[in-house]
């Protein structure tokens, strides 16, 4: 129960966890069909007897399928668009699929084989957090540049703000002395 629970579940979170990184190339009316999908399913594997349970599940083999040729596609876009990442993400979830198609083969007794979903999961995993440790790297660097450019500005502006209250002094002292000037000119 739990196996068949956590396999549906890890497709839902997987599509989400694709769509929060890269949102445009995957859409939000597919996320809420999947989520849909699998809440219903999620629902079957607690509340129905196992037999039953095991006996409809087969139905959500074909959803599986369409899941992940989506994941495949919007990833191969995110890669194609020079997303931070993706070719890994795309990488991982490609091992994932490869053994989730051997486990809902071996459900279906097509082919024979042992359960390599845990072993799918670990790649999965690993290869999202290798691309996300990429991904935060890059963002640290580029928050270190920024700041740096920031302390530049900052002395640059402070440069020219000194520069006009020099030159606002200038014109005050210019000012008065003109001021005083035309006075001792009218008392003349």
């Amino acid at each position: 129960r739990i196996y068949r629970f956590s396999m549906i579940a890890a497709l839902a979170v997987s599509y989400q966890f694709f769509r929060s990184l890269y949102p445009q190339e995957f859409p939000a009316w597919i996320q809420h069909a999947v989520w849909s999908v699998a809440a219903v399913f999620m629902g079957m594997a607690v509340i129905a007897p196992v037999g039953v349970f095991v006996q409809l599940l087969p139905a959500y083999y074909p959803f599986c399928v369409a899941e992940l040729f989506f994941s495949f596609w919007g990833l191969y876009r995110a890669c194609q668009n020079g997303s931070d990442g993706a070719p890994m993400i795309l990488a991982g979830q490609i091992v994932f699929g490869v053994i989730g198609l051997n486990g809902v083969l071996n459900d279906l007794g097509v082919v024979h084989s042992v359960s390599l979903f845990h072993f799918g999961v670990l790649i999965f995993v690993i290869t999202q957090s290798f691309a996300l440790a990429q991904r935060f790297s890059r963002l640290f660097a580029s928050v270190e540049r920024l700041s740096g450019e920031l302390t530049d500005k900052n002395v640059q502006l402070g440069k020219e703000a000194a520069e006009r209250v020099r030159v606002q002094q200038d014109i005050v002292a210019l000012s008065e002395a003109e001021r005083s000037n035309i006075s001792r000119e009218l008392h003349d």
